[in-house]
């Protein structure tokens, strides 16, 4: 039981490392001036954000998922 307890304290504080990356929005290279630069790039890093966010809640859910049907879990 201590390995399963190891395996899901892993998971239950577990971080993505991975960089959310992907088609960007707001190109910067189009922007007029600094000021729109800026605006396109904090709306860029907000979309990523929103996909980290996202991505993490998908891991959460088949973590939870993994855990209610776990039969070491549902042994103890």
């Amino acid at each position: 039981m201590e390995e399963v307890d190891a395996f899901y304290d892993f998971w239950f504080d577990f971080k993505s490392w991975r960089i959310i990356q992907g088609e960007d929005e707001h190109i910067l290279e189009d922007a007029e001036d600094a000021y729109e630069k800026r605006w396109m790039h904090v709306e860029n890093e907000r979309e990523r954000k929103r996909l980290k966010k996202e991505h993490m809640k998908n891991i959460s859910m088949l973590r939870d998922l993994a855990f209610k049907r776990d039969p070491w879990v549902l042994a103890n």
